[in-house]
């Protein structure tokens, strides 16, 4: 349920499983294995969607994406070895990513960000920065097409695009910490907060390291 959650939203598939946890905190370890498998695939759901959109950026994007993806997935497979009884299948309910009315947030939340960003553009690619760390924590899928969509029109630079994509999605990845908080418990923030933290960092690490070196 998890990784099809990250397809769809990753924030609403943390929220609704962190739910679940404060009617039953026995699924706490599930709702967490969910957790990250979601957040996993919604970075590679992004990847893929610069891709779409801008080639250049996607591949400036993918060392990060991968190696937030993988420790996120490690993290989630480490967490399920040590369930020792069979997971509780718990019923989310979750809407399909062609449906109409999620199209529709979706192209709300892209409208608004794209204008964010052309008027805070001005300020520099600080300013972009920020928007996109800011935008990180409504929906990272909207930022980066917004970025990509900038960056084929030459608005933007691929590099700057791309960089401002990946703080994104580690906002996006850093955010499902108080999601878990506000939505479930202290005990799955709590179990959240390492993974988190170590997918997040492994993405500033390369990000780094691209910003050095590329």
């Amino acid at each position: 349920m998890g990784a099809l959650g990250g397809l769809v939203n990753s924030e609403a598939t943390t929220s609704a499983l962190a739910i679940k946890v404060k009617d039953n905190p026995g699924l706490v370890p599930n709702a967490l294995i969910g957790i990250l498998y979601s957040n996993s695939v919604m970075l590679l759901r992004n990847l893929v969607l610069a891709g779409v959109i801008s080639l250049g950026m996607a591949s400036i994007m993918a060392v990060p994406h991968f190696i937030m993806g993988g420790v996120g997935a490690l993290a989630a497979y480490s967490f399920s070895k040590k369930i020792k009884r069979p997971a509780k299948d718990t019923a989310i309910e979750l809407q399909s990513p062609f449906a109409i009315w999620p199209s529709i947030k979706f192209g709300i939340m892209f409208a608004t960000i794209s204008i964010v960003v052309l008027f805070i553009k001005d300020f520099g690619t600080g300013g972009v920065y920020v928007a996109s760390i800011l935008g990180g924590l409504v929906s990272s899928a909207a930022v980066v097409a917004s970025l990509a969509s900038f960056a084929v029109k030459g608005s933007m630079s691929i590099q700057t695009a791309a960089y401002a994509g990946i703080l994104s999605s580690m906002t996006s990845t850093l955010n499902k910490i108080l999601l878990a908080r506000i939505s479930g418990s202290d005990r799955l923030m709590k179990n959240l907060v390492l993974p988190a933290l170590l997918t997040a960092g492994a993405g500033f690490v390369s990000l780094l390291g691209l910003w050095l070196f590329y």
